[in-house]
């Protein structure tokens, strides 16, 4: 396991270690060097020991298999899982979590682990539950970058909400972000807002007063798309 811990922070260092330096810790473990790989991470509880986390991350790469290597790294449990886009990985790497929060980076060539890890660790600040897949929240993580720029973003473009009461202003924001995803689609929109047709009919109506032409726009209809990511950071 101190082989595996070693191969684990060489992979993991940022700036990247060298390439030899990964083949080196690599060839200590008999561990073939995947084609690509993907960094999974969990937040260990506070103040637990290093050993711990070392050994609950062990576990967790036996539990994913397809030779999958874990270790403590920044006060985490951090598996690198090779090839993650292989049929069924994700569903394996879901199993083998049990409904823990976790979050998976972006699948990169094995040079670039510490990439992956460095956006899988930034997925894992989202309000997300369950396995976070950093690939599918990238708009929200590149915003999050910048939370002063994101502020302003959602500020400037969601300023018509303002004037309203909070309970209102709610309402509305889910409406809007409901409507962006899935527009004019009226039924699919009330079933994800579990509301009757004829309030999101009331609530769009009341929301094309706030921002006029801006809604038909495609160009200002991204823009705020991008703000309503914004609005649970702010």
């Amino acid at each position: 396991q101190r082989r595996r811990r070693r191969l684990v922070r060489v992979l993991a260092e940022d700036p990247p270690a060298s390439e030899e330096a990964i083949r080196t810790a690599a060839a200590a473990v008999g561990w073939a060097l995947p084609r690509r790989i993907a960094a999974l991470v969990l937040e260990g509880d506070a103040g637990e020991p290093e050993d711990a986390l070392d050994a609950a991350a062990a576990a967790l790469a036996r539990r994913i298999g397809a030779d999958a290597v874990g270790a403590a790294e920044g006060g985490r449990v951090c598996v690198f899982v090779p090839d993650p886009a292989a049929p069924a990985r994700r569903r394996v790497v879901a199993a083998a979590l049990d409904g823990r929060r976790a979050s998976l980076g972006p699948s990169v060539p094995w040079p670039r682990a510490s990439a992956s890890l460095r956006r899988a660790t930034s997925a894992l600040a989202l309000d997300c539950d369950g396995l976070i897949v950093a690939d599918d929240h990238l708009a929200t993580l590149l915003l999050a970058s910048d939370p002063a720029l994101g502020a302003e973003l959602a500020a400037a473009r969601l300023a018509p909400l303002e004037t309203l009461a909070a309970g209102q202003r709610e309402k509305l924001e889910a409406t809007l972000r409901a409507w962006l995803d899935r527009p004019g689609q009226v039924q699919a929109v009330a079933a994800a807002l579990g509301v009757h047709p004829q309030t999101v009919r009331y609530r769009m109506t009341r929301l094309r007063e706030l921002f006029g032409a801006r809604l038909e726009d495609p160009e200002a209809r991204f823009e705020l798309g991008l703000a309503l990511r914004v609005t649970p950071m702010r």
